[in-house]
C-alpha cells in the first residue's frame, strides 16, 4: 500500500500544466487525499481477524454488535451482525451464508 507521504508528493505535482487550470490543482490535490484516506480508512476486514463487536462505534450493545456489510467468500454482499449465544460470538445474517469480510456501514453527514 502507498504510503499518506508519498501519494501527497504524487498528487503535489501539476496535474494540469495550463495556467488556465492551474488553481484547479490544490483543489484536486485535497479531494484525491479525502478519498484516499475515506478508502483506507473504510476497507473490508477479514472476519477471523476481528469481529464487529470488537469495533462497534456505539457502546451499549452487551449481546449483539452494530449491522455491518458484509461478504461471503463468492463476493456477494449483504448486511448482518454477530450475537453472543452460548458464550461465543457467532453470526447472524437474513441469507445463512459465510462471512468471509466485513465493513461497518458508513456514517453519513447529512443535513437535515
Amino acid at each position: 500500500m502507498i504510503k499518506e507521504e508519498e501519494l501527497a508528493k504524487i498528487v503535489k505535482t501539476d496535474i494540469l500544466c495550463s495556467d488556465y487550470f492551474r488553481p484547479l490543482n490544490r483543489l484536486i490535490s485535497e479531494s484525491f487525499l479525502h478519498g484516499y484516506q475515506y478508502a483506507v480508512q473504510h476497507q473490508w476486514i477479514k472476519s477471523s481477524d476481528m469481529l464487529p463487536h470488537e469495533f462497534s462505534r456505539t457502546k451499549g450493545f452487551e449481546n449483539h454488535s452494530e449491522d455491518v456489510i458484509c461478504r461471503s467468500p463468492t463476493g456477494i454482499v449483504f448486511v448482518g451482525y454477530t450475537n453472543y449465544v452460548d458464550g461465543k460470538w457467532v453470526w447472524s445474517t437474513s441469507t445463512n451464508m459465510e462471512v468471509e469480510y466485513w465493513m461497518p456501514i458508513p456514517e453519513l453527514d447529512v443535513e437535515v
